[in-house]
Order: C-alpha cells, then sequence, then structure tokens
C-alpha cells in the first residue's frame, strides 16, 4: 500500500463557475449567481480562471475569490492572450509583472509543481513571490 500513500489528490474542476445555464442543473435555483462560487466549491476542488485569457481581474477581485474559497480549493488561472498569442512571449515583461500582481495571492492554492497558466511549466518563474 506504500504506493497508494504516494498519490497525490486529483483536484477536479471547471474552466470557471459563473455560467448562467447552469442554474437549474449545477445551481439550484434558489441561489443567486453572486454566489455561485461559494456553491461550486461545495462540489469541485478546483477550477481553471478562463476569463484571464481575455481579460485580468481586478487584484482585489482575485483576492477576494481567496477569501471566499477554503485553503484547501486550488485555482489555476489562464495566462493572458496579450502574452500568449499577441506578444507570443516575447517582450512581456511588464504584462507578465500585471499578471503576478493580480494571481500572485493564489501561488498557495497552486498546488505542488504549479505554475500559473501554463502546463507543465511556465515559461517565467515564480522567484519573488
Amino acid at each position: 500500500m506504500k504506493e497508494v500513500d504516494n498519490i497525490k489528490r486529483l483536484h477536479v474542476g471547471t474552466s470557471g463557475w459563473i455560467y448562467g445555464h447552469w442554474a437549474g442543473i449545477l445551481y439550484p435555483d434558489t441561489i443567486k449567481p453572486a454566489r455561485y462560487l461559494e456553491y461550486y466549491v461545495t462540489k469541485f476542488s478546483c477550477v481553471e480562471l478562463n476569463a484571464s485569457f481575455y481579460h485580468l481581474p481586478l487584484k482585489a477581485t482575485a483576492e477576494g475569490w481567496i477569501r471566499r474559497t477554503p485553503e484547501n480549493f486550488r485555482f489555476r488561472p489562464k495566462l493572458s492572450r496579450f502574452i500568449t498569442h499577441q506578444k507570443r512571449l516575447m517582450e512581456c515583461e511588464e504584462p507578465v509583472a500585471r499578471y503576478f500582481d493580480v494571481f500572485g495571492g493564489m501561488i498557495p492554492r497552486l498546488g505542488h509543481n504549479t505554475g500559473l497558466g501554463f502546463n507543465p511549466k511556465p515559461v517565467v518563474g515564480l522567484s519573488g513571490y
């Protein structure tokens, strides 16, 4: 059974939690969209932040998501398409710094051997965080 003891926890989630068409399917009709995240964490252990690919949220918004979820909940914010598709990972120090400023508080919530927005390893390091 030693091999079983070494297995890491598998986290299951989706690419977001704010989907109106999930009302009555995942979310009970009695739950308002403003409380979807609190309900989501009762069903899943992680979420990919797909929205960050299109638009970086405010840092205060990301910090609010952290506060509204349990410590063992995992986040996986996608890297901005501006960095990956427009800048093509070249000369993107300033947008990468903004990304880490917004999502740096999630680093403890990423799990082991995980980078922000890249899989399996980030192009940019996590030094300084």
